[in-house]
């Protein structure tokens, strides 16, 4: 992680001089963060691929990248093991930097 310093250069009014003014650092991070994501079931796959658009694109932006992980949770996770939230999806989960969890139901 580095820091960068900002600086901006105005006008003052008034005065034929220009001079600089020191803002707070910025931090710079360029790291892959890992991401569980649970998707959910119902219109929680659509929402997911959704944010998952914004999540590169903003990631992009700010020379960020993801690292994505998928578990079933809710109503999907019933169907496939009979049970609501397994110990792995838990686990997948704390083991990742961040959580996106989309919507869930029966």
């Amino acid at each position: 992680m580095a820091l960068a310093s900002r600086v901006q250069v105005r006008r003052v009014a008034g005065s034929a001089t220009s001079r600089q003014v020191a803002r707070a650092p910025h931090v710079v991070c360029h790291a892959t963060h890992k991401v569980a994501i649970l998707p959910g079931d119902g219109v929680g796959p659509e929402i997911m691929d959704a944010a998952l658009k914004v999540l590169d694109a903003a990631g992009k932006a700010e020379g960020q990248t993801f690292q994505y992980t998928k578990g079933l949770i809710g109503g999907a996770a019933i169907d496939a093991t009979g049970s609501p939230l397994q110990k792995e999806t838990l686990d997948m989960c704390k083991a990742s930097d961040s959580v996106l969890l989309a919507a869930i139901g029966g």
